[in-house]
């Protein structure tokens, strides 16, 4: 009789999933889409009118049933949860052409997304419509993006087509906290950041994007000027210019605390390529790893460029011709001051810069871990205190070099292993296949590092190692409920949860 009823509920249970899908034919859509009716199933081109408002609640999947594209004209709200996520997606193999705010009046209020996945788009058609796999922005700036996932998207086809993930000019809003794998797209393979556009790019994670001309994980073109603070750039790579980042046309980013690490570039700069009168800050940065196959393995200045490198970490970049940086010409005028420069002056190939050399280094910076990429300083880093003295740490004292700084508030154990609790997520949230479990946690390709799945009675259902690159979990195996995430590696503690 038990397994009677069992049956009964469970039938009932997934006839009402089944009864809850939502077609929703091309034309205007607003109003709200509720979890209830998810997923919605769309089934031509769709258009937020000018004027309108559509608010897509968390736990909400948005089914492209072919190669269909969504106009934003008015304001969208597409506001998950950390527990209950939004995911857009397409169930065809042509894949979906993303959401595209092009048309949007200056007066509409802000449109906001987070805790949302991003898969499976195919831009294609006539500029700007074939940039922007995900998101495509321009002349409007009042968008955020947060704690988004953006993975496996494309923009190939059509003149101009770029931003595998993101494309945008015109646009100054924020983009955070959010992780771009495995995008694609001839400039920018995650994102193309395009004429008189200045956002705010910070604590985002960028991981195996790929472009066939320049700028791995982000491009940058024409009078350019967005604050690139607290991101991790690994396994990027561009056919030719910039591995992670490139410059051009202009563009003087400012660019503080990011770790770049093990990027290509096939042709000039692993990490990062600047052209044409590019006069970045580049602070505070850890650029370690890359690769290029022609010249600067960490950074190539080219072309009247002439930033500003101060308290950076050059090391084990690779290259023929300027195995930390390459400077094409005595036009390119940049100015070092307080970096650890592996080789130094010798590291750099091309012209010797003629701008100012001060106080730079060419000493061992003492990681933690370069195996497991754990490129936090140890307590014997030369590295502390090191910076230029017109800057401070968190912890008060004068400025250490590299994209981490030492905490010298605490005691030598805890600063060896210090009780360091990261955020820990996971897309799609609820889940019932595979989910993609998102970790920025220092150090987790070492051999020690485990990622623990616990149910809500505290048992442990699962443990699987972890490296650096984002865990894709299968969770097939789980009864419904809420579980709770564990990744660890040695004292470093990062947490989350699971629906």
């Amino acid at each position: 009789m038990k397994k009677f009823i069992s049956f009964v509920y469970a039938f009932l249970f997934f006839s009402g999933i089944l009864m809850s899908q939502s077609p929703v034919p091309g034309g205007d859509v607003y109003g709200t889409w509720t979890a209830g009716g998810s997923p919605y199933l769309i089934e031509g081109d769709i258009t937020v009118p000018v004027d309108s408002t559509l608010i897509i609640e968390p736990g909400v999947s948005v089914a492209f049933q072919d190669h269909y594209i969504f106009h934003v004209n008015g304001r969208l709200l597409a506001q998950g949860t950390e527990t209950d996520s939004i995911f857009f997606y397409c169930e065809h193999s042509a894949g979906h052409r993303g959401i595209k705010m092009m048309n949007v009046p200056e007066e509409t209020d802000s449109s906001i997304f987070t805790y949302c996945r991003f898969q499976d788009a195919n831009c294609t058609g006539t500029w700007p419509e074939n940039c922007g796999g995900g998101i495509g922005l321009l002349d409007f700036s009042k968008v955020r993006i947060e704690h988004c996932l953006f993975i496996d998207n494309q923009a190939w086809t059509g003149s101009q087509a770029a931003g595998g993930a993101l494309a945008f000019g015109g646009f100054n809003g924020i983009i955070r906290n959010n992780s771009f794998i495995g995008n694609s797209s001839f400039n920018g393979g995650a994102i193309i950041c395009w004429q008189n556009s200045s956002p705010l790019i910070s604590h985002n994670y960028f991981y195996d994007n790929h472009a066939t001309i320049q700028g791995g994980a982000i491009h940058i073109v024409i009078s350019c000027h967005p604050q690139i603070i607290n991101n991790v750039f690994i396994n990027n790579r561009a056919n030719k210019y910039g591995g992670a980042l490139c410059l051009f046309e202009n563009s003087s980013p400012e660019i503080w605390y990011n770790l770049f690490y093990n990027n290509l570039a096939l042709e000039d700069g692993g990490a990062l390529e600047m052209y044409g009168a590019c006069n970045p800050k580049i602070i505070n940065n850890t650029i370690v790893f890359n690769h290029a196959n022609l010249h600067g393995g960490g950074i190539d200045i080219s072309n009247e460029s002439c930033p500003i490198l101060i308290n950076n970490i050059l090391w084990e970049n690779s290259s023929p011709d300027g195995s930390q940086v390459y400077n094409w010409y005595n036009n390119c005028v940049p100015d070092f001051y307080y970096n650890d420069i592996q080789f130094g002056k010798d590291s750099i190939g091309g012209f010797m810069p003629q701008g100012e050399w001060k106080a730079n280094a060419d000493v061992y910076p003492e990681f933690e871990d370069t195996t497991s990429a754990n490129f936090y300083l140890t307590e014997f880093s030369p590295c502390i205190d090191a910076g230029v003295d017109t800057l401070y740490d968190p912890d008060g004292t004068r400025s250490d070099m590299g994209a981490y700084y030492f905490d010298q508030t605490v005691g030598i154990a805890e600063a060896l292993n210090p009780p360091d609790h990261h955020e820990l997520y996971c897309l799609p949230n609820p889940t019932t296949t595979e989910v993609v479990i998102i970790n920025t946690l220092p150090g987790t390709g070492s051999l020690d590092a485990r990622l623990y799945v616990f149910d809500m009675t505290g048992n442990k259902v699962d443990e699987l190692p972890v490296n650096h690159e984002p865990v894709k979990y299968n969770a097939t195996h789980l009864p419904p409920g809420m579980y709770l995430l564990r990744l660890q590696t040695g004292n470093r503690i990062a947490t989350g949860k699971m629906v």
